[in-house]
């Protein structure tokens, strides 16, 4: 018998409490009520080294690695755009995760 694969990840959304432009784009994304886990980049040494002053950033955790759905300032004519990406990277996912047979 051929079980699901497990869950997909939950995008994250790497922001700073002091940034506007992340601000905006959290709003719109609960505003589509697009599921994503919140991470403050401020105080963390790595992710301060990664994105600097490049946030907002929405992003997939994956096998292979992250991959990112989106960098920067989001608007309502965006979501279409940022909705695609996310299916064909958990379709991405989905193919890259065995399966477990009993």
């Amino acid at each position: 018998m051929t079980h699901p694969a497990s869950p997909l990840p939950v995008p994250v959304f790497y922001t700073r409490a002091s940034c506007k432009l992340c601000q905006q784009a959290e709003a719109l994304l609960l505003e589509w009520e697009f599921s994503f886990q919140r991470v403050d980049i401020a105080g963390d040494e790595d992710l301060i080294a990664r994105y600097g002053h490049h946030v907002p950033v929405l992003s997939l955790p994956l096998p292979t690695g992250e991959r990112t759905l989106h960098r920067g300032p989001l608007s309502r004519s965006g979501l279409p755009a940022l909705q695609l990406r996310l299916i064909r990277l958990r379709r991405e996912a989905a193919q890259t995760v065995p399966r477990q047979l009993n």
